[in-house]
């Protein structure tokens, strides 16, 4: 029975530190829309018969960003339950969070310059590989600093330890 004027203990009193928490936050915030936009454009792209899904293979750019889209899915997925377990602070979400900062950046930039590099002649093809550029482009900026970020922050030795 504790003495009058001590607390009792309580249990698993860990809580993370504000910078952590924020950075679940956002990282939460970002899943949620990067999954659920993906899922959105990829049901809009492909929600008529396989003769529109045959359409659109042909083109390189088309398929280019169907893969990003597809993959910013899987990312989208693990942010979220990396950002659960930032939150609970256990040491595979901090390694996640590690990959999640560097995964995603390499390939929108690699995306970016398979885009580039694109040589089409005709019309439409180019204006894929213009609309592919911009989607790399508006992902691509809001994504630098964030990556910067989770980089510094995850493999600070001082973070590092309050991860079990």
């Amino acid at each position: 029975m504790p003495q009058m004027g001590t607390k009792a203990p309580t249990v698993n009193a860990t809580r993370p530190p504000l910078s952590i928490t924020a950075a679940a936050l956002v990282l939460l915030a970002g899943s949620l829309v990067t999954f659920l936009g993906s899922t959105w454009y990829l049901r809009k792209a492909y929600a008529g018969s396989m003769s529109q899904f045959l359409l659109y293979a042909h083109s390189f750019s088309i398929a280019l960003l169907d893969l990003l889209a597809i993959l910013l899915v899987v990312f989208g997925l693990l942010g979220i339950v990396t950002s659960i377990g930032l939150l609970y602070l256990q040491e595979p979400a901090r390694k996640a969070a590690i990959f999640l900062s560097t995964a995603p950046i390499s390939v929108v930039v690699f995306a970016l310059f398979l885009l580039l590099t694109e040589n089409s002649q005709h019309g439409a093809e180019s204006m894929n590989a213009a609309f592919g550029f911009i989607v790399c482009g508006v992902v691509f900026v809001p994504l630098l600093p964030l990556s910067i970020w989770w980089l510094a922050l995850f493999t600070r030795d001082k973070v590092r330890s309050q991860f079990r």
